[in-house]
This record gives structure tokens, C-alpha cells and sequence, in this order.
């Protein structure tokens, strides 16, 4: 495995628990608004960096669609056109 792997691994985990946190029922205190003990008493990374989060959340967002672009519409009526 190669650093770039673990690197990315890292931090999707870590994204995964704040964002599992978010969608917790009752939870509406902000990631960035906690202190240390706050986070570690919800099990949540010490740091992660606001711009990464908001970047694998768009990341996220465009990978649940409900037609993701690399299916080919069998029934168009020319070559090369995507649902």
C-alpha cells in the first residue's frame, strides 16, 4: 500500500465519522465549534481540516446521484449519449 492510499484512507475515515455524527439524531453542535473533550466524548477526530470535509462531502454528493454518468443509455437514439 502506498502512502497516497493510507493518506486517502485516513481521511475518508475520518470524514465518515463526522459525517455519521451529523446525521446522528439530536446532534446540532457543530464539528468546529467542539473543543477536544466535546469530540472525544462522541468518539470524533481531534482535528480535520473544514476545506477537506467540505471537499469529500461534494465528492460524496456527486457519487449518490441516481444516474451516475459512466452508464450508457442503451435506448438513445445516438452513439455516445449518458443518462
Amino acid at each position: 500500500m502506498q502512502w497516497e492510499d493510507v493518506k486517502w484512507n485516513c481521511l475518508n475515515g475520518d470524514y465518515k465519522k463526522i459525517s455519521k455524527y451529523y446525521k446522528g439524531i439530536g446532534h446540532n453542535n457543530s464539528y468546529y465549534k467542539m473543543n477536544i473533550e466535546e469530540r472525544n466524548m462522541f468518539y470524533l477526530p481531534r482535528q480535520f481540516n473544514k476545506n477537506y470535509y467540505n471537499a469529500i462531502e461534494m465528492f460524496q454528493g456527486e457519487r449518490t446521484l441516481d444516474a451516475p454518468s459512466h452508464i450508457k443509455d442503451l435506448h438513445a437514439s445516438r452513439d455516445n449519449v449518458y443518462m
